[in-house]
């Protein structure tokens, strides 16, 4: 890989390359993610005293806490 060290900052190719890549990993990972497990969890929420559903997705609601 060849660095240009003469590239602006949010200019030309850099603001491409934001626009490309970060811009949608944003959405998927920092608003997506989080509205996937929020919605799985309200879908499922009559389950969630289930031992079998607890066992399973016990991290998505009560983070890395066990028992």
């Amino acid at each position: 890989m060849i660095f240009d060290l003469q590239m602006i900052c949010w200019e030309g190719t850099h603001l491409l390359w934001v626009a490309i890549f970060w811009i949608p990993m944003f959405f998927v990972w920092i608003v997506g993610l989080p509205a996937f497990g929020i919605g799985f969890l309200y879908y499922n929420k009559k389950n969630l005293l289930n031992q079998s559903f607890s066992e399973n997705y016990l991290v998505l609601y009560q983070g890395m806490k066990t028992n």
